[in-house]
């Protein structure tokens, strides 16, 4: 059974074997490798693979941060702006259509370092994502993308 993170008391995301209501459980376990990868060095070789990845579509890095946009309404001048909705991945993609189909699957891929945990919004929008057809993981080391997203659709040809 494949790990999945959920919250404890404290916030932080521990691991802990859980099935979803889905059936569809938000794949990412913790590696035992010995290297310790940041987490921006994780999304630039993660989003270099999937641009690479036959399977893919496209893939583009999704900005979520907090900026200070300039409001004339507000007292001190500026007001808080949301770049994306809380949980978004890091990653956002579609696959290319299977044989038969007209689209292909919606594609989320959150990027941690080796010891970093999801929130409880990144679960959320990756259980979401998995529960209807799309595709959504975390990533802690590039080997992640082709243990997901194999090269082929059937890996038995």
């Amino acid at each position: 059974m494949a790990q999945h993170f959920t919250t404890s008391g404290r916030r932080r995301a521990t691991q802990r074997p859980l099935q979803f209501a889905a059936d569809t459980p938000v794949p990412g376990q913790k590696h035992g490798r010995g290297d310790r990868l940041l987490e921006a060095d994780v999304q630039r070789a993660v989003l270099a693979l999937l641009r690479q990845h036959p399977r893919v579509a496209w893939a583009h890095r999704f900005n979520s941060r907090m900026l200070d946009v300039p409001d004339r309404k507000s007292k001190t001048g500026f007001r808080p702006m949301r770049m994306a909705f809380k949980g978004c991945a890091d990653i956002l993609g579609q696959m290319k259509p299977r044989t038969g189909e007209t689209a292909g699957a919606f594609l989320a891929v959150e990027c941690k370092s080796t010891t970093g945990d999801a929130t409880d919004d990144q679960i959320a929008f990756l259980q979401l994502v998995n529960k209807f057809g799309g595709i959504g993981f975390i990533a802690r080391h590039p080997d992640d993308v082709l243990r997901y997203i194999p090269l082929k659709e059937n890996p038995d040809e």
